[in-house]
């Protein structure tokens, strides 16, 4: 079986940095490469967040990024409440199986604002698995 290696994106220099850590270790592993975004928003009628759009748009520009340096990559992105993406990413890591997590010291929130690492602050409180954290 070979190993499962998530990395969460979000655009920003942080997360494209730590594609690359992700990318060479997937290679070096012979494993394959999981990337996410995950979405935060509010739910909608029927009580779902939507994820698509932009965000899928990012998560196909990484799949195809580094499937050409020889890394097997899929992607998708993940639609949580607001406040949750930690959690979102620990529910894809599961979900997959994902053997370690890779994410970039800090990230963008949605409205563009520069967060102080507080997505992975809180992915590495709750985690029961390793997390390469990309600075």
């Amino acid at each position: 079986m070979s190993e499962r290696i998530l990395v969460a994106v979000d655009g920003s220099e942080a997360s494209a940095r730590a594609v690359e850590v992700a990318a060479r270790l997937a290679r070096v592993a012979d494993g394959d490469l999981s990337v996410v975004h995950v979405v935060e928003g509010r739910p909608n009628g029927e009580g779902e967040v939507e994820a698509g759009g932009p965000a899928q748009e990012l998560v196909e520009e990484v799949v195809a990024k580094v499937g050409p340096e020889g890394t097997r990559a899929t992607g998708r992105t993940r639609a949580v409440a607001i406040g949750r993406v930690a959690q979102g990413i620990l529910s894809e890591a599961a979900d997959l199986g994902a053997s370690v997590i890779v994410v970039g010291s800090r990230g963008l929130s949605e409205s563009s604002v520069l967060l102080v690492g507080s997505v992975t602050h809180r992915l590495l409180h709750l985690t029961d698995r390793p997390v390469i954290v990309v600075p």
